[in-house]
């Protein structure tokens, strides 16, 4: 869970109660509009206003859109000479996700990129399956699938990929960063390649490190443990593999012993 904060601003043109609360409504109902909120998600908000607007508090006008167990503040700002007569609010959300719609990962925020360790769970529902034939027929599609997309990261890293689609798809305009043109131009350029990455399929990173491993390009640490890299796959196949018996035998049980009869005893 992370907090984050949006803000919006509405001028409003006479120092009336009614053109306050008129206001300051519109510029509460258009920020939870545009962010898709509920009052549910607003942890706390803080209004302020001109030191001219002092007819009415903005926050009556918030707890009328039901804001009634949000704590809500008031403030006036700074008396600049030649200021316009604006009220600001600005708002306090929990979200469970942080990130924009063209980079659904989140990129360096936090985003579902998150829950990838989790996604080897999705096995366990099959320890609910009693037949010993379907648990296998299911179980070991999904170990190897997972198992080779793991190895392939491991042999030819994501950032191999990403960075050789940038060189293509990078924009002209996207200059890199530096002091004259600033951060900005970065965003641009990340926001054009992952438009394209993220939902054309030929930009599968799936598919553009298997084609980067079948033409040899591998991360180094791998290329200098030749030798070593079959042996350390043999020795998780085989841990992987006894894992699996062993999971069977606690599934058959102990075996069955037949008890003597008592005229074999006699």
């Amino acid at each position: 869970m992370a907090v984050r904060a949006v803000r919006g601003a509405v001028q409003v043109d006479a120092n009336e109660s009614a053109a306050i609360l008129e206001g300051t409504s519109e510029l509460v109902a258009e920020v939870m509009t545009r962010n898709r909120l509920t009052p549910a998600d607003v942890i706390s908000v803080v209004f302020s206003a001109t030191s001219d607007l002092n007819a009415e508090f903005p926050a009556l006008a918030a707890r009328k859109l039901g804001f009634q167990d949000v704590p809500l503040l008031c403030c006036a700002e700074i008396d600049v000479p030649g200021a316009i007569t604006v009220i600001r609010a600005l708002l306090a959300l929990r979200v469970l996700f942080y990130a924009s719609w063209w980079l659904w990962d989140g990129g360096a925020n936090l985003g579902p990129r998150l829950l990838v360790p989790l996604l080897p769970l999705l096995i366990l529902p099959l320890a609910w399956v009693s037949w010993s034939r379907w648990r296998t027929l299911l179980g070991l599609p999904l170990l190897a699938v997972s198992v080779g997309i793991e190895v392939l990261a491991q042999l030819v890293p994501y950032e191999t990929y990403y960075n050789q689609v940038a060189d293509r798809l990078w924009p002209a305009g996207a200059t890199h960063l530096c002091d004259a043109c600033g951060i900005l131009p970065i965003y641009r350029g990340i926001r054009a390649v992952k438009d394209v990455m993220d939902f054309s399929p030929a930009y599968s990173p799936l598919l553009g490190q298997t084609r980067l491993l079948l033409q040899g390009q591998m991360a180094p640490f791998w290329k200098s443990a030749a030798v070593v890299a079959p042996l350390a796959f043999l020795i998780v196949a085989l841990l992987i593999w006894r894992t699996w018996r062993f999971a069977g035998l606690i599934d058959e049980g102990p075996p069955h012993r037949e008890r003597p009869s008592l005229d074999r005893v006699a």
